[in-house]
């Protein structure tokens, strides 16, 4: 309403499902996102991509493709190719498998359970925010301070840490939205989506380290299997030699008193094996586990010791609101602010900025009463000693009715 009332109605305001596409909210096109979604509650695997959110308006649909180009038909192909499916499976964190390639059967044996599946609004939010930015764009979100430090969400925070930089984090206190029905504790997070640059570094180094950290423990796990290997055999070479003896027995000049008591004592044998082999079995499968959860321990941590960055934190204990909602003269954000902008300035000043400060010159046109605001064509972005340039492609649109 504030919007409409200072006359900028037309700027994308949505009765939609925020998890999914509708008009411009395409997939990597904003430079920067501020929001606070929903969280404390969780998402239905029963909320379904459904017709309705397909656009079928070919007027819109050319409208659109004008705007956004074929990104927006390929959103929308995505969309559709998944009507009557979970709205969850859109999202790397809230699938229930990790799928091999073009593995759709969630009952084949190659589907593996989702280490990170979540159904927490702030988790799937989070990473939808991160989609709808571009590489090198800027967030700021407020989640519960619970999704930085709890156990159950170390996967998911990984997951994030795998696609995008924190650049700062501000704990508030707990009672800015006890007004609003809100009892967490909250934080507001800023962080930077990885830059092409850094998807590549970032992948790089976790080759590098899963490489190192395989070949560290693969001796362990060959012998492992060695062992495991030489109980299968002997059960199988009981068998056999069961049923060579079971076949002599049945010949007509067999001594037939010998085979029986031989073929006892295989049966005694066989079945020792294969209790050897199930217990085997057991110890096995602890044992590689244990494994396999060190070596992602380790290539997590050494992953961080080689993609190493400061992360500032603070603490706000005032944020100028009240348990009640109503406005305090009390706050700790302008000091914090200040300080922040020296931050910037300082790591500027060490040829290694935050991110990359951006001049934007915008140019002003009108088309068939539709007033157009783009950046000028030559737009640059520089860093602040000029060493690097990048190009810069936004575009805003205001509509006004004829």
């Amino acid at each position: 309403m504030n919007m409409i009332m200072r006359g900028d109605g037309h700027s994308g305001v949505h009765y939609h499902d925020g998890l999914l596409h509708v008009n411009g909210m395409l997939s990597e096109r904003f430079d920067i996102i501020l929001t606070n979604p929903p969280f404390g509650a969780r998402i239905s695997r029963d909320l379904l991509i459904s017709e309705r959110d397909i656009e079928r308006d070919d007027k819109k649909i050319k409208e659109y493709v004008d705007r956004y180009g074929q990104k927006y038909l390929d959103d929308q192909k995505t969309l559709e190719a998944k009507i009557n499916q979970p709205v969850l499976d859109l999202f790397d964190t809230g699938k229930e498998f990790l799928d091999d390639e073009n593995e759709t059967d969630a009952k084949k044996p190659n589907k593996h359970p989702n280490p990170i599946k979540s159904t927490l609004t702030e988790v799937v939010f989070m990473e939808r925010c991160l989609d709808l930015l571009k590489k090198g764009g800027r967030m700021g979100i407020v989640l519960p301070e619970g999704f930085l430090n709890t156990m159950d969400l170390q996967n998911a925070r990984e997951y994030f840490e795998g696609r995008a930089k924190l650049i700062l984090i501000a704990s508030i206190p707990q009672d800015v939205f006890i007004a609003a029905g809100a009892t967490v504790k909250p934080s507001l997070i800023f962080l930077k989506r990885f830059t092409e640059a850094e998807e590549i570094n970032y992948q790089l180094i976790t080759e590098q380290v899963t490489a190192n950290i395989n070949a560290k423990y693969q001796p362990q796990i060959d012998e492992i299997k060695a062992k495991y290997e030489a109980l299968k055999n002997t059960v199988d070479s009981f068998d056999k030699s069961l049923r060579e003896s079971k076949a002599e027995l049945k010949k007509k000049d067999a001594d037939k008193e010998k085979l029986k008591n031989g073929v006892i004592f295989l049966q005694e044998q066989l079945t020792k094996a294969k209790d050897e082999l199930r217990k085997g079995k057991k110890e096995h499968d602890s044992q590689i586990k244990i494994i396999e959860e060190r070596k992602r321990r380790e290539i997590v941590q050494e992953r961080k010791d080689k993609f190493d960055y400061e992360i500032p934190i603070v603490q706000a204990n005032d944020a100028g609101v009240t348990s009640t909602g109503s406005a305090s003269n009390k706050s700790d954000f302008p000091v914090i602010e200040q300080e922040y902008k020296q931050y910037r300035e300082m790591c500027a000043e060490a040829n290694n900025p935050l991110w990359l400060s951006e001049k934007i010159e915008y140019e002003y046109s009108f088309d068939n009463f539709v007033l157009k605001r783009r950046l000028k064509p030559i737009g640059t972005a520089k860093a602040k000693k000029g060493k690097s340039k990048v190009k810069v492609s936004v575009t805003t649109e205001i509509d006004f009715d004829a």
